[in-house]
């Protein structure tokens, strides 16, 4: 904490353990923090808010747990979120949603409960989204599927239900879409060709159902597709 102007910390692959002391809120000018593949446990401390030009916080696989504070809203610069492969409880703060320069959300292999905030897909920034294997409920928030900026999107792995939300003509961009074991029923959506930008789609493990939309074949740039373990007829 004394080193009151140091802007970056890369400590990742070590032996790392105990938390991650709160007094590294008193790093107002840190950018980039990186301790990932260690053994850190404990929360993240809320004080992290603090450090207002933080850019990158990646704590990707340790033994993170608790939740994530809300008030890293807070910290207008960040641009990634990495908390993946942790125990991180609790839901996904909706004023993620409303960080101004987002690029990306990574918080796949936690223990996440509640339903994904409309707010990420209302983000002018965001582009990469990767929510798979935790507990999500709930349905698919339609916004999400309607951004102009977002390209990858994996929720597979979670207990998702309702239908599949129609795709507006803004979600031109999107090119991977894991949906892949959930209970999301109803039927694939024509809307689909829309997004011809689209190169891998995985909705398998699921409880779709009715035909396969004959929209499917406007998907030039399609590379992958599978839709196994369904009801579809």
């Amino acid at each position: 904490a004394n080193l009151s102007f140091i802007s970056r910390i890369h400590m990742p692959g070590n032996q790392l353990n105990g938390h991650i002391s709160p007094e590294i809120g008193r790093l107002t000018h840190l950018r980039y923090l990186n301790l990932s593949v260690n053994a850190l446990s404990g929360e993240i401390p809320e004080t992290l808010s603090s450090c207002s030009r933080l850019e990158t916080i990646n704590l990707y696989s340790n033994s993170i747990e608790g939740k994530i504070p809300p008030s890293l809203a807070h910290c207008s610069f960040l641009q990634q979120i990495i908390l993946s492969s942790n125990h991180i409880h609790g839901s996904i703060p909706s004023e993620i949603g409303l960080l101004p320069n987002l690029s990306a959300l990574f918080i796949p292999n936690n223990e996440l409960t509640g339903t994904i905030p409309p707010l990420l897909g209302s983000s002018k920034t965001l582009v990469w989204v990767n929510l798979q294997n935790n507990s999500l409920v709930g349905e698919i928030p339609p916004s999400l599927f309607n951004s102009s900026t977002i390209t990858y999107i994996d929720l597979s792995q979670n207990g998702l239900s309702g239908t599949i939300p129609p795709f507006s003509k803004t979600s031109l961009v999107l090119r991977y879409l894991c949906l892949t074991n959930n209970y999301i029923s109803g039927e694939i959506p024509n809307s689909i060709d829309n997004i011809l930008s689209l190169s891998k789609l995985m909705l398998s493990g699921n409880n779709l159902e009715g035909t396969i939309p004959e929209s499917l074949g406007k998907l030039s740039n399609l590379q992958l597709l599978d839709l196994s373990y369904n009801n579809l007829s």
